[in-house]
């Protein structure tokens, strides 16, 4: 008689045992960041390096929140609280901010705010990318702040006190923001600018070339091992759409059993840009190890 096997225990705290690197992650991400502001950077030659060994630390970041947001990480809502305000001064981009722009629009198939220029998301191009992501960054920043400030003090309804709590938790980490930016501008203002540049980047590769009104062809998948490993299988982009809550480990099951139902130009085998998606060191190695394998189709 074999022995049941038995699943990893999560603990008392954690939801899964999965997330602990993510717990860790985010528990460091504020000493990190204020590593520029508090005992600075060296001067000169190694300026550089360890102000890129800083950002690259931080850079996902607000994939981490987006995580966070979809699926708590622990059991304890004062300790979820402490993870989301800690991962929202590192990026500039509120757990509130994810949850008008990116949970109750985004999911929802609504991309009104910071939507692709025909041009942008016709076909996958470097210019189209970084136009996107670029111009997106103050749209993705503002949009779901100004709604609060409009659905919490203008227009009442049984809503209003919480938009009215996001509009202060926004302001808030903005003014974070502002204040890091006034005391090392050379750093946080680009560091700040790229965190949000690279979250819009993973948003124009998800859904570039795809037709929103056909069925499940609305979003971009990889099956890149590396690329799922580095980004918590976010690869299996119509699972996690279609599953919003469910936890990344099990996405590769869930896209199994749609893959069947996706056009198969909505699957490809490897990320097509050179950019920071997933981390550069990652992607020049998944590359060395896909190539000679398809691309996705409409990349150029």
């Amino acid at each position: 008689m074999t022995a049941a096997i038995r699943r990893p225990s999560p603990g008392l705290l954690l939801r899964h045992p999965a997330d602990r690197a993510c717990v860790a992650r985010a528990v460091l991400a504020l000493p990190i960041l204020a590593i520029p502001a508090t005992i600075g950077l060296p001067g000169g030659w190694w300026w550089p390096p360890a102000a890129f060994a800083v950002w690259f630390a931080l850079a996902d970041m607000n994939f981490l929140l987006h995580q966070h947001v979809h699926r708590a990480w622990t059991r304890a809502p004062a300790v979820n609280r402490a993870l989301e305000l800690a991962l929202s001064a590192v990026t500039a981009m509120s757990a509130a901010n994810w949850r008008i722009g990116h949970l109750r629009r985004h999911h929802r198939g609504d991309d009104s705010w910071g939507g692709g220029f025909a041009w942008e998301m016709r076909r996958a191009t470097r210019w189209g990318a970084f136009s996107y992501a670029a111009r997106g960054v103050p749209i993705v920043l503002l949009r779901p702040l100004i709604f609060a400030f409009v659905r919490g003090f203008r227009s009442g309804g049984p809503d209003a006190a919480w938009h009215r709590g996001a509009f202060v938790e926004q302001a808030g980490v903005l003014a974070f923001a502002a204040g890091l930016i006034a005391t090392a501008p050379e750093f946080y203002l680009p560091c700040y600018f790229l965190v949000l540049f690279f979250t819009r980047l993973t948003d124009y590769e998800n859904h570039v070339a795809c037709d929103p009104a056909a069925p499940l062809g609305f979003a971009n998948n990889t099956l890149d091992p590396l690329y799922n490993r580095v980004r918590q299988n976010f690869g299996h982009h119509t699972a996690h759409h279609l599953y919003p809550g469910a936890h990344w480990t099990r996405l590769p099951e869930l896209h199994a059993g749609l893959a069947a139902s996706i056009p198969p130009e909505r699957i490809g085998h490897a990320r097509w840009t050179g950019f920071k998606t997933p981390p550069l060191a990652a992607r020049l190695l998944s590359a060395a190890l896909t190539r000679g394998r398809p691309r996705r189709a409409g990349c150029a």
